[in-house]
C-alpha cells in the first residue's frame, strides 16, 4: 500500500468515521453546551474529512477554508424552511442540515475546521501550498 493511496481514501475515511463516532457518542453522552457546540465542532472535522475524500489534493489550509465555507453555507441554510420541513420528513436529517440557525454555531464550526485542519497534518500529510 503506497503513502499516496493512504493519504488520499484511506485516512480521510478512517478519520471520517472516527470522527462520526466521537460527535454522535458527543451528544449521547455529554450535556449542556459541550454536547452542543462539542457536537457543531466534529460535525465541521467531518466535513473536513469528506471534503479532503473527494479532493484528496487539497492542501490542508484550503481544505480547511472550503470545510468552514460549507459549515457556513449549511447554518445559513437553517434561515431557510427547508432544513425544518426535511426533518419533518425523517428526523436524521438534522443531523446533516440542523434545523434552526444559531450564529454562534459559527465558531464551533471554525474550531472543527481547525481540528481537521491538525489532524490532517499531523497525520494525513504536510501542509503544502497548492
Amino acid at each position: 500500500m503506497s503513502h499516496a493511496w493512504w493519504r488520499q481514501r484511506v485516512f480521510p475515511t478512517i478519520a471520517g468515521l472516527l470522527t462520526l463516532l466521537a460527535g454522535l457518542g458527543c451528544r449521547a453522552v455529554l450535556s449542556g453546551w459541550v454536547s452542543k457546540y462539542g457536537g457543531v465542532a466534529l460535525w465541521a472535522t467531518l466535513v473536513y474529512f469528506l471534503v479532503l475524500w473527494v479532493r484528496p489534493q487539497l492542501a490542508v489550509a484550503r481544505t480547511a477554508l472550503l470545510c468552514f465555507a460549507i459549515s457556513v453555507a449549511v447554518e445559513l441554510f437553517q434561515l431557510t424552511p427547508v432544513p425544518r420541513a426535511l426533518y419533518e420528513v425523517h428526523p436524521a436529517f438534522a443531523l446533516v442540515f440542523g434545523t434552526t440557525f444559531n450564529a454562534w454555531d459559527l465558531p464551533a464550526y471554525a474550531a472543527g475546521a481547525l481540528l481537521g485542519a491538525g489532524i490532517h497534518a499531523a497525520f494525513g500529510h504536510p501542509a503544502r501550498a497548492r
